[in-house]
């Protein structure tokens, strides 16, 4: 199960402050865990988000979206590995995606 962040952000906060607050929250158990921001991806209807960019620039309107609830995605880069390092493992780790709504405020 992904996590759920159900929240109110102001519409001025940057993609990058959010993926900090993700990153703060994200649960210690999960076999695949985000070390910076850069390891996860923000995804609002398809399209990834720039961190440079607030919540207001990034929000696709889809249609009306009663109470202005936003779900956006999240997905976690696998942990990458040096070619020349002999001790890759041997099992391929996938994505991680996490359901994360968000309210403007």
């Amino acid at each position: 199960m992904g996590l759920i962040l159900a929240s109110k952000y102001d519409p001025s906060t940057t993609v990058a402050s959010l993926k900090e607050i993700i990153l703060a929250r994200w649960p210690q158990d999960k076999e695949i865990a985000p070390k910076t921001i850069n390891d996860l991806k923000l995804i609002n209807a398809g399209r990834i988000l720039e961190n440079n960019r607030t919540l207001a620039e990034s929000r696709v309107l889809v249609g009306e979206v009663p109470g202005g609830v936003i779900t956006m995605h999240v997905v976690v880069r696998p942990p990458q590995f040096d070619k020349n390092n002999a001790k890759q493992p041997t099992k391929t780790l996938g994505r991680t995606d996490v359901n994360a709504p968000f309210c403007d405020a």
